[in-house]
Order: C-alpha cells, then sequence, then structure tokens
C-alpha cells in the first residue's frame, strides 16, 4: 500500500471527492468518542464541502469540536482529509440540490427525494479546509 500525506488532495486522489463513492464524515463527540456518518460531498477547489441539517449529531458535534476527518474509498484507491470544519447556511439548500442531482439524479432534494423533509430543517453546508491529506492505492 502506498500512502502519501500532503495538505492537498493530489489529482490522482480528487475524482474520488468528487463522484459518488462511498464517503464518511467522523466527527468528535460529546462524550469524545468518533461519529461517524455517511455523506455526500464535492469539492470546491481544496476544501471538501458537505451538507447536513441543523441539530443533527454531526452538526451539533462540528459546531462544539470542528475537527473532522472525510474518507472516500473506491476498489483501489483511498483519501482521506482531516481539517477544521466551518458550517455556514448561505447557499445550502443549493448546494444540497447540487449533491441531490448528482448522487441520486434527481435535481430537487426537497420534492424528489425526501419530500417529507421539505420546510422542516435548515440545511448547512460544511466547508473543510484541509489541514492534513493522507491518501494511498490499495494495489
Amino acid at each position: 500500500m502506498k500512502e502519501r500525506l500532503s495538505p492537498r488532495v493530489p489529482g490522482t486522489h480528487r475524482s474520488l471527492l468528487e463522484s459518488t463513492v462511498d464517503v464518511v464524515l467522523t466527527t468528535v463527540g460529546a462524550d469524545g468518542y468518533p461519529h461517524s456518518s455517511m455523506v455526500w460531498c464535492s469539492l470546491d477547489g481544496e476544501a471538501v464541502l458537505l451538507n447536513t441539517g441543523r441539530g443533527y449529531a454531526k452538526e451539533r458535534n462540528m459546531r462544539r469540536c470542528p475537527r473532522v476527518s472525510v474518507f472516500a474509498c473506491d476498489a483501489g484507491r483511498w483519501v482521506e482529509v482531516q481539517g477544521d470544519a466551518e458550517l455556514v447556511e448561505e447557499g445550502a439548500v443549493e448546494h444540497l440540490n447540487q449533491l441531490s442531482l448528482r448522487y441520486t439524479g434527481q435535481p430537487d432534494y426537497y420534492r424528489d427525494v425526501m419530500p417529507e423533509l421539505a420546510g422542516r430543517e435548515t440545511r448547512v453546508i460544511v466547508r473543510v479546509t484541509p489541514t492534513r491529506v493522507r491518501c494511498g492505492d490499495i494495489s
């Protein structure tokens, strides 16, 4: 297994964060233990963008302790981005719809994917600026 360390996601592994592979966000829970969740993500330059709702455990965890890890893998490669999470509400629904289109093929998350949540939550963009990036090849 080859592994590289850097504060930037290398071109060889960017596609993992730009595709629909499984992505796991790990936050630190109130009890100090890791809390991991499957998430959708995108890239904005070097920052990883995620999307969540206010009040969810991962959102509460990041407000209390912004240190997070984002891990993505496919059959032969993996990338982990560690960094501090910044939470922003502006543009969050639009970002969610972009992710919905990529991951489900449906352009309106609240109309097409989860209509039962429409009007019941406030969305938040999570911007993770890398402080450490680990990546490797399984082969």
